[in-house]
């Protein structure tokens, strides 16, 4: 990718850049330029967790319920096609430890997580 001048960015930049313009984008309920930016955010870099759940909020937000479930068992490292089955077995293996309490309660809000510019 190049910026507006052509000069060459580095991909992990520009993902960055794609995820945060994502970010903004829901907030601002302009919901397919934001699931195009997440995307992009994405390709540039499919190994970056944090986005992949950032485009799960956004299904989730656009009532894209399946979608967004296929997205957040990727984000955990779970194949994406499912069954009803493998989430009521995700959900049973589930168990509350003291250390998960402060991640959940930080995620509970439901924000998206624009990355650190």
């Amino acid at each position: 990718p190049a910026d507006e001048d052509g000069v060459a960015v580095p991909p992990r930049t520009a993902a960055r850049w794609y995820n945060n313009r994502g970010c903004l984008l829901v907030c601002a309920s302009l919901l397919a330029e934001a699931e195009a930016a997440l995307l992009r955010a994405v390709e540039l870099a499919p190994d970056e967790a944090e986005y992949r759940f950032n485009l799960s909020l956004l299904h989730w937000r656009a009532g894209e319920r399946r979608q967004a479930c296929e997205g957040w068992l990727v984000f955990r490292g779970h194949p994406a096609d499912a069954t009803a089955a493998t989430y009521r077995r995700l959900a049973d293996e589930t168990t509350p430890r003291a250390a998960d309490a402060e991640g959940a309660q930080s995620h509970a809000s439901g924000a998206l997580h624009a990355s650190q510019a």
